[in-house]
């Protein structure tokens, strides 16, 4: 899969951590990614300690298809998150722009990707003790060769410390988890519920609804096996 960046496409993403903006390193003059966390949760008891142990933890992990954080930097009431930039789209861009007819992105493609997420998941799950914890299409960059990254590694374990359900935690932030008798960890189970959540939308091409996990998320499951199995 190869294309070329959209016409209207924009150089900041936004979703429920906050706004990320590409910008030059000051410290070397490359490029980056900068997230600025939401005040809502970048100042919450135990997230920003969380969040640096977590960075930490990532320091000496080398997995080519990993994006990770650099550097976590506070300012005031402003916590900012340093990451490496991928040059491409997010996938909930690529699958907005798809279903806009922008961009194609043919069965094919869709499950080529599909099998490059679970593969990078699976290296990072030899690692002992090691979770993404937050797999989310908003955290997958697809590059201009069709390469997908796995980005924001770091956010896992603080989110845990948000003390969310589930249905919250969707609702927010996009993440599926798996049903649990206490609150949400952000372990490898969640992974495979992420990824499964994940690969469901690169199969119906498009992102999932909020209405749609994860009371739903049966129906959305048989929709989608029959849509892509016409006539049986």
């Amino acid at each position: 899969m190869n294309w070329a960046t959209p016409p209207n496409a924009v150089r900041t993403f936004e979703d429920g951590l906050g706004v990320r903006r590409i910008e030059t390193d000051s410290r070397d003059g490359s490029a980056v990614e900068v997230l600025e966390v939401t005040p809502a949760i970048a100042n919450r008891p135990g997230f920003e300690a969380a969040l640096r142990a977590r960075a930490a933890r990532f320091s000496d992990v080398t997995i080519d298809g990993l994006a990770l954080a650099r550097r976590i930097e506070r300012t005031g009431s402003t916590l900012r998150v340093v990451a490496d930039y991928v040059d491409g789209l997010r996938l909930p861009e690529l699958l907005h722009e798809a279903v806009k007819g922008n961009i194609p992105l043919p069965q094919p493609a869709g499950l080529d990707l599909a099998w490059q997420i679970v593969h990078l998941v699976s290296q990072l799950h030899q690692l002992p003790g090691l979770s993404h914890g937050s797999i989310t299409p908003s955290h997958i960059v697809i590059t201009r060769t069709g390469k997908a990254v796995l980005a924001d590694p770091v956010f896992g374990p603080p989110l845990e410390t948000l003390e969310l359900n589930r249905e919250q935690l969707w609702r927010e932030f996009r993440i599926a988890m798996p049903s649990s008798a206490t609150l949400p960890r952000f372990d490898q189970r969640a992974d495979v519920t992420q990824l499964g959540a994940t690969v469901l939308a690169l199969t119906m091409g498009r992102s999932l609804r909020q209405d749609e996990y994860p009371r739903a998320i049966n129906e959305v499951v048989i929709a989608a096996t029959l849509a892509a199995r016409p006539g049986e």
